[in-house]
């Protein structure tokens, strides 16, 4: 899979489980033109697009649509697994529609599954869409044969989604067509014909509790060993493993202006987003309202200074990305007791790159940056507004410039971090990403004293994207790399993530943890989520724990609770 594609598609599938349709839609257009860049025509990328498109339709009821994009997307897929997958969406989505041919087709992919030998789970959905179709042609004999094969694939199986278990407990009771479209609409007993969440809502966890065979869940199955339950052992740089999971919790972006994040002081711990975050300035809202201006003090808080590189030192690993802050924080305390003192002080840009891979620590970094530079006395805030392409380019002539400028406006004061940035220079000389470099451009010059811009992203493409503009490169200061975390660092993260939660690995698990993550680090590649992978086994770590403790129907002491064994991390680091 392309690096660039499976990042606009993972960026995507968050914006589709937050029910952000629209920026979904955008992400997926931008993903679709890298993937026909792709030598060789891009068939998986290709592939991949017409399955979030699916899904994305299904959300806004458009279940003729995302039944034509699934179809068209198994015309681009050869591997078996996602064959498998789509197959199973299709039957999902002729039963939604009241195809007639829709018994037949599940028939046929519960009959192909049996053959390949498929996983409990996708046969466990595969067996609930049958039974769905036979209670609807009225064979209630053969719906309730149908239910009991697909709890028995489930018996045994930790955390069974509640949509799914429902759906093979109770009878499915068709409701009416929906007037002028044939399709049925989800009812009771039908979540799982949903792309997510309760019947009808929209809305994705997009983990197992979803139960449709559809996002999180279809890319779930498809990493299942065809042979039988084993879970696939999971390759340090596939995008499941590198990215948050849409299970539900809060996404960053999302604190108000009024609240903190969710970090904890002084810990920098990585945050269930994947980076390594350290305590956070005051987030916002892109396209909140313009905030009043808070003019800056011009005088340095040696208080707030001090606590921000205590922070900063903190964190695990960052070695370089350290020295280069203290560099700039030194510098700019100088220039603001020049300043105080009455001397003369030379102009500074507050604008930044940052340059890395996933759960490399960056966001983190620039909520530093806004604390750093309001401490300094340079901005009225430590506010910082995260954006990325979706929210600063308009799909319509003429919009985009106002929509930067209204995001900017809402940044005043603070930093205004751009993720992906090099997605802005990505749609060639015509593309409205242009008009939002540009505009934002300008900006950056006309509200210098009120505003510090951080863009990130792939080293490679943030260099193409500093090429893609004459005026890029000189607004910006600096250029900071963020390196992959080492072996070390990696199980330095795992271990503060237990430390945070009341977990301790005993002396076995450590050792096997340290050979996974040695392993995954030796095998990496340019998608490798570095904190996000660690912050994923951790979780999958710990459910083994408790699957482990809770099985045998006793309850377990406080101890046992908290110790995690090496069975706990090698089931984790063989699940996906």
């Amino acid at each position: 899979m392309d690096a660039r594609v499976a990042s606009y598609l993972d960026h995507a599938r968050r914006k589709l489980s937050a029910g952000r349709t629209a920026e979904a839609e955008g992400l997926e257009r931008q993903a679709l033109m890298f993937a026909e860049m792709v030598p060789g025509g891009g068939r998986e990328e290709r592939g991949a697009v017409l399955a979030l498109r699916s899904d994305r339709l299904v959300r806004q009821a458009d279940h003729a649509g995302a039944l034509a994009a699934t179809r068209e997307a198994l015309t681009l897929t050869d591997g078996a697994n996602e064959t498998f997958a789509l197959r199973l969406d299709e039957a999902r989505l002729l039963l939604a529609t009241n195809d007639p041919g829709a018994g037949t087709a599940v028939d046929a992919v519960v009959t192909e599954g049996l053959a390949q030998g498929r996983a409990n789970w996708p046969m466990a959905r595969a067996f609930a869409l049958q039974a769905r179709a036979r209670d609807r042609a009225g064979d209630a004999k053969g719906a309730a044969a149908s239910r009991s094969q697909g709890r028995d694939r489930l018996a045994g199986t930790p955390n069974p989604p509640a949509a799914l278990l429902e759906a093979l407990r109770e009878p499915f009771s068709a409701p009416p067509p929906t007037p002028g479209t044939g399709a049925a609409s989800p009812g009771a007993g039908d979540a799982s014909l949903t792309t997510g969440g309760p019947a009808g809502s929209g809305t994705s966890s997009g983990g197992p509790g979803t139960g449709d065979g559809t996002g999180a869940d279809r890319a779930a199955h498809r990493s299942s060993d065809p042979r039988g339950d084993a879970p696939a052992p999971r390759s340090p740089g596939r995008p499941a493993r590198g990215l948050p999971r849409d299970d539900g919790r809060p996404d960053l972006r999302t604190v108000g202006r009024d609240g903190r994040g969710p970090g904890r002081a002084g810990g920098g711990v990585p945050s269930r987003d994947g980076d390594p975050e350290g305590p956070p300035g005051t987030a916002a809202r892109k396209g909140d309202a313009t905030p009043e201006a808070v003019p800056a003090s011009g005088v340095v808080d040696e208080q707030a200074f001090a606590a921000v590189m205590a922070d900063l030192d903190g964190l695990i690993g960052l070695g370089g990305v350290k020295a280069e802050v203290h560099r700039t924080g030194q510098l700019l305390r100088m220039r603001a007791l020049r300043k105080a003192a009455g001397l003369k002080v030379a102009d500074v840009s507050l604008h930044l790159v940052f340059c890395g891979g996933p759960g490399t620590g960056k966001t983190t970094v620039a909520r530093l940056y806004g604390r750093l530079y309001h401490a300094l006395g340079l901005l009225g805030t430590d506010r910082l507004v995260e954006v990325d392409r979706s929210g600063l380019v308009s799909g319509y002539l003429g919009q985009t410039a106002t929509l930067v400028n209204t995001v900017v406006d809402s940044a005043l004061d603070g930093v205004l971090f751009v993720d992906e940035a090099y997605a802005l220079a990505s749609g060639g000389p015509k593309d409205f990403g242009q008009e939002a470099i540009s505009t934002l451009l300008k900006r950056m010059e006309d509200d210098r004293e009120r505003l510090a811009v951080i863009c990130a992203g792939y080293p490679r493409e943030m260099d193409e994207f500093l090429c893609s503009n004459s005026g890029l490169a000189s607004r910006f200061a600096e250029t900071i790399t963020f390196d992959d975390y080492g072996p070390g660092e990696l199980l330095a993260i795992l271990e503060r993530f237990c430390t945070e939660s009341d977990y301790a690995l005993d002396d076995a698990a450590r050792t096997y943890a340290a050979e996974v993550l040695g392993r995954w680090h030796a095998e990496r590649d340019d998608r490798f989520a570095n904190a996000r992978a660690v912050r994923n086994l951790f979780d999958d770590v710990i459910s083994s724990q408790a699957d482990r403790l809770l099985s045998g129907g006793t309850t377990p002491d406080a101890a046992a609770m908290r110790i995690l064994t090496t069975a706990d991390v090698e089931r984790a680091a063989l699940s996906g």
